[in-house]
């Protein structure tokens, strides 16, 4: 949302200095309209300052129509529509095709939501001259908006036509190019927008997606390298190179961005969601679990943390906390009744044997039949019946599941006061190839519990 309302306030801008440009080039050396200052102000970001200036200038007894058009606009970006409208209405009746005039109305509409007015303004100002570059473009926005790619490259390529250099139509274009995939023809309408305006921040960050999903990776991290550089205070384009320099193997780099991002905004939860994700990777439990404890804070339903709490308060022995984690963690994947599964050892290692019977037994249906989570289930109910489960494991054929039926059965074993074979158990479970499952990280852990450091 704020990209989207950066660009159109690029957008407003560009006709702006466009439409300025115009009045300077109709005045002679001797005449000394203010419009630098007013110009100052508005790249400063303080049109009421620009007002101001604007005031000073009717003074000087210019043309009227174009000062009132001039106005409006002034008007508009300090968010005063309705005088704005009042200035237009007045240069419209006395030249209604003042195409200036009706753009600056469009706008407006375009600025309140009212798209289908917007609409009917542009199409007019076209009926009267078709080569009306702004109506042109603003239009092929509004198709894009509407995901009409097809009206939306229409309009900018007959932009293009009339100018090469149209830098809306070329970033417009260039966005059409990514909805359609053609990403490599997206950086190369980039790169032309880049050439004749190095300094928009959103036309390197695109740049950047674009080269992303051409798997340039370094590519995309120079090009938010160079956005920060215009703009070091925007909090995305730090979230997206972190994510890149993950992707690279460069995770130092990616740590020091996601804390520059909090430097910005600490009260936003993104950052410290990637932040967590590295130190679980990386097994640093106590870091991962202030950055989950602060998501957790800042956006408690953000589910795909609860998972990993789950786990880390499961090796801090937090039982009643990590059950809450796990418990949560189903709700929002039922896909994964492991969670249940999880959620019941956690009753059980908090002596709260029948707490877990009474959870299983409320919760048996939602384990599929047939399945290996039902009969781990069964196990926990009933424990003197371990056949069913150890039958289960023997039959199984993929590997990875084979070991995560055999973590299930070692915790009861290790329950039960079978160290011995929960050991052995254990050791086969932590060969599993996949490293990245909860069932590897709770093995080892339990193992280090029944003696010896085990190197993570």
């Amino acid at each position: 949302m704020l990209k989207k309302s950066l660009f159109l306030l690029f957008c407003i801008l560009s006709v702006f200095f466009f439409f300025m440009m115009g009045c300077i080039s109709t005045q002679t050396k001797e005449e000394d309209l203010p419009y630098e200052s007013i110009s100052h102000y508005i790249v400063m970001g303080e049109p009421d300052k620009a007002l101001e200036e604007y005031e000073k200038a009717l003074k000087e007894g210019q043309d009227e129509s174009l000062l009132k058009i001039m106005y409006a606009r002034l008007l508009m970006l300090a968010g005063r529509n309705e005088e704005a409208k009042k200035e237009l209405s007045l240069v419209l009746e006395k030249e209604k095709e003042n195409l200036d005039a009706l753009f600056s109305l469009a706008l407006i509409y375009g600025s309140e939501g009212n798209k289908k007015k917007q609409k009917e303004i542009l199409e007019r100002i076209l009926e009267i001259d078709e080569t009306y570059e702004a109506a042109l473009s603003n239009l092929g926005e509004l198709y894009l908006e509407e995901n009409d790619s097809k009206k939306a490259t229409g309009y900018f390529n007959k932009a293009l036509e009339h100018n090469p250099d149209n830098y809306v139509s070329l970033i417009g274009l260039a966005h059409t190019m990514m909805r359609r995939k053609e990403y490599r023809k997206a950086i190369e309408l980039y790169n032309r927008a880049i050439s004749i305006d190095p300094d928009f921040l959103f036309a390197y960050i695109d740049r950047a997606n674009a080269k992303k999903q051409i798997k340039d990776n370094v590519g995309a991290i120079d090009d938010l390298t160079q956005a920060l550089a215009i703009e070091p205070d925007y909090y995305w384009s730090y979230i997206d190179r972190g994510n890149l320099y993950i992707k690279t193997g460069k995770t130092d780099l990616a740590i020091k961005d996601f804390n520059e991002a909090l430097k910005i905004d600490p009260d936003y939860f993104i950052a410290y969601v990637y932040l967590g994700g590295i130190y679980y990777t990386q097994k640093d439990w106590e870091n991962a679990k202030q950055c989950y404890e602060k998501v957790f804070e800042l956006k408690p339903k953000y589910f795909y943390i609860y998972e990993s709490l789950g786990v880390i308060y499961y090796m801090e022995e937090k039982w009643d906390q990590a059950n809450t984690m796990f418990k949560k963690a189903y709700e929002y994947n039922r896909n994964e009744p492991s969670y249940l599964l999880l959620a019941a050892i956690c009753y059980k290692k908090d002596n709260k044997n029948a707490a877990a019977k009474s959870f299983l037994n409320k919760n048996l249906s939602s384990f599929p039949g047939e399945t290996w989570y039902y009969d781990i289930a069964r196990f926990y109910i009933f424990p003197d019946n371990d056949l069913v489960a150890k039958k289960r494991y023997g039959e199984e054929k993929n590997r990875i599941t084979k070991k995560q039926i055999l973590f299930y059965i070692s915790i009861q074993y290790l329950l039960l006061g079978d160290i011995n074979s929960a050991r052995t158990f254990l050791l086969e479970v932590i060969n599993l190839e996949r490293k990245d499952l909860l069932e590897y990280d709770l093995a080892r852990w339990e193992l280090e519990r029944l003696g010896g450091k085990i190197d993570w």
